[in-house]
């Protein structure tokens, strides 16, 4: 019975990948917006990268020497931790609870978009995976472009953020929070810019690879 569950595998493996799923119009979709799904995969991980960069906050927040252990408690609570709410009002309690829920968000749609882009470089050709990437590496620039102008405006576009993001308006803190204490305006101009910096690495990156990629059959692996 395993040497025939063996050989079943071994003969779905043979079939060519493009034939096993040409039928299936989701993969197709899939195939045909993954320029967009990569592109929208480098903003989350630029995100990420940032939001957990422990070496960023010492650099960035205020008195960071001060408020280490709370940040640091506060990081592992977005990932499942308790939150140590001694030094919280009950308005920063609720709003970093909301903070944690777009986090996990954040993170669900980062391993989503993932898995959607399997089939990209599984089934794709060449050619589609020479595209995807050269467009998803532009679609990245524009994303910087209009990021970038954000800046311009950043206390205005700061504010439509929570506006558009929050259900409540808890994340309106007075001066004197520990949150405003530790995370000025300055700080998140300051993520922003770094973010900023990832997506356009990550967009030249892609764009090189996709340049070096020749032909137009379908791409196998070594």
């Amino acid at each position: 019975m395993v040497i025939n569950v063996v050989a079943l595998a071994l003969s779905m493996v043979s079939v060519p990948r493009q034939a096993f799923f040409s039928c299936t119009p989701f993969v197709s979709f899939l195939l045909s917006v993954s320029y967009i799904l990569l592109a929208v995969f480098l903003l989350l991980l630029s995100l990420n990268l940032v939001l957990f960069d422990t070496q960023f906050y010492a650099a960035h927040a205020s008195q960071y020497a001060v408020h280490k252990e709370t940040i640091s408690n506060m990081l592992l609570f977005f990932v499942g931790a308790d939150l140590d709410t001694r030094a919280y009002s009950d308005r920063e309690i609720v709003h970093l609870s909301d903070v944690r829920s777009l986090i996990v968000l954040d993170l669900v749609l980062f391993v989503l978009v993932g898995c959607l882009l399997l089939p990209l470089f599984w089934l794709g050709t060449r050619k589609t995976i020479k595209w995807t990437l050269i467009r998803s590496g532009l679609l990245g620039f524009v994303i910087v472009g209009l990021l970038g102008l954000s800046l311009l405006a950043f206390s205005t576009v700061f504010r439509w953020f929570h506006e558009v993001l929050f259900f409540n308006d808890y994340w309106l803190l007075p001066a004197d929070s520990l949150l405003i204490q530790m995370f000025p305006q300055s700080f998140f101009v300051a993520a922003t810019l770094r973010i900023l910096l990832y997506i356009l690495m990550f967009s030249l990156f892609v764009i090189i690879m996709g340049l070096t990629i020749p032909g137009d059959t379908y791409g196998k692996r070594a």
